[in-house]
C-alpha cells in the first residue's frame, strides 16, 4: 500500500486538512496516511529527522490555504525561515524526487516564486488541485483521489484492492439510485396535481445524448411516458473518444427511468451491461437537458440530452 504524507500549516488549514485526511484514510487505509511527522527524539536535529522520514513516503500533499506562507507583521514569513517544518517537508520531498501535489483550500492561490525561498521557487510552478470545504468537497476529493491513483501507478506503488474501491462506489450508487427512485415515486404520486414546465412529447420518444468524463459517449434513449412527466425505457450508448486509453466503438445498454418537473430533470440508469450504473441530474431548457451524473466508476461527469 502507498505511503502518503499530508503537509499543512496548523494556523492556516487545520480543519480542512483533517477532512482531507479522513477521505484519504477511507480510500487508502489509516496505515497509509500520515499527517504529522512526530516522535522526534530529544536532542536530535529535527530537520534531519523530517528529511529522513520523508524518504519513506511515496507522495506528499501540500495543503495550501490563504495563510500558508505564514506572513507576520514586521517579520519575514515563516516559509522563509530555514527551521520552518512546512518548508523542510517540501524541500526534502523535492530533493529526493518524491511527487509533491499542491492542494489549494479556502480560496487560496499558488504562491508566486518571489514569495518563496530559492529552494522552493520551483514548487510555485506545480499544477495544483483545488478542494473546497463546501458542497463540492466530496466531488473535489473524488477528483483528487483519482489523480493520486494515476500518479501512484506511474511510480509502481500498490493501490487499494479494486474490490474496496468498487464497494465504495457501489454503495454510493445504491444510495443515489434509491434517492432517485424515491423522488420519482413521489413525483408520480403527485403529478396528477402538477403540470410539467414543458409540453410532453409523443408516448414513444427517441432522445439523443452526449456524455463525458475522460471518455466521450453518444447515447440513444428510447423511452415511453407513463404518468405525465415520467419516462421509462432503454438507453444504448457507444464510446466515441476521450482522453482515457480505451478503444472507440465499445457499446453498452441499460434500463432508464427519468422524470422532469419545473425544469428539474432526474434519471436513474440501472442494469447496465458493463455494470456501470449511473444517476443523472440536470436542468431542462426548451427541449434540451444539461447536467452532471455519477456512476459506480466515479464522477461527476457532464451530459447533454436532446429531446
Amino acid at each position: 500500500m502507498p505511503n502518503i504524507v499530508v503537509s499543512y500549516r496548523r494556523s492556516d488549514s487545520d480543519a480542512i486538512a483533517g477532512r482531507i485526511r479522513d477521505r484519504l484514510v477511507a480510500h487508502y487505509g489509516a496505515d497509509s496516511i500520515f499527517m504529522d511527522i512526530d516522535s522526534i527524539p530529544f536532542g536530535s536535529d529535527f530537520r534531519q529527522h523530517i528529511s529522513t522520514a520523508i524518504a519513506h513516503y511515496d507522495l506528499l500533499l501540500a495543503i495550501i490555504g490563504p495563510a500558508w506562507t505564514g506572513a507576520r507583521p514586521g517579520s519575514e514569513t515563516r516559509i522563509h525561515q530555514e527551521t520552518d517544518p512546512v518548508r523542510i517537508e517540501i524541500e526534502a520531498a523535492l530533493k529526493r524526487g518524491i511527487p509533491v501535489v499542491p492542494v489549494l483550500v479556502n480560496g487560496a492561490t499558488m504562491p508566486a516564486a518571489s514569495e518563496l525561498p530559492e529552494t522552493l521557487q520551483e514548487f510555485s510552478f506545480r499544477n495544483a488541485a483545488e478542494v473546497q470545504s463546501g458542497r463540492d468537497f466530496h466531488q473535489h476529493m473524488d477528483r483528487l483521489i483519482r489523480a493520486i491513483d494515476q500518479g501512484l501507478k506511474m511510480t509502481g506503488s500498490v493501490l487499494p484492492p479494486a474490490k474496496a474501491t468498487k464497494n465504495f462506489w457501489t454503495n454510493r450508487a445504491r444510495v443515489l439510485s434509491a434517492a432517485a427512485t424515491v423522488v420519482v415515486a413521489i413525483a408520480a404520486g403527485t403529478w396528477m396535481f402538477l403540470r410539467p414546465s414543458m409540453p410532453s412529447g409523443p408516448v414513444g420518444e427517441s432522445w439523443s445524448g452526449k456524455e463525458g468524463g475522460c471518455q466521450d459517449w453518444s447515447a440513444a434513449w428510447s423511452v415511453s411516458e407513463g404518468p405525465p412527466g415520467v419516462w421509462k425505457g432503454k438507453i444504448e450508448y457507444q464510446h466515441v473518444g476521450g482522453s482515457c486509453q480505451r478503444p472507440t466503438g465499445q457499446k453498452a445498454n441499460a434500463n432508464i427511468t427519468a422524470m422532469e418537473r419545473a425544469g428539474v430533470f432526474l434519471a436513474a440508469r440501472t442494469g447496465t451491461s458493463d455494470g456501470n450504473d449511473c444517476n443523472y441530474s440536470g436542468i431542462q431548457r426548451d427541449r434540451q437537458v444539461t447536467g452532471t451524473y455519477f456512476c459506480r466508476n466515479g464522477g461527476p461527469y457532464v451530459f447533454t440530452l436532446n429531446r
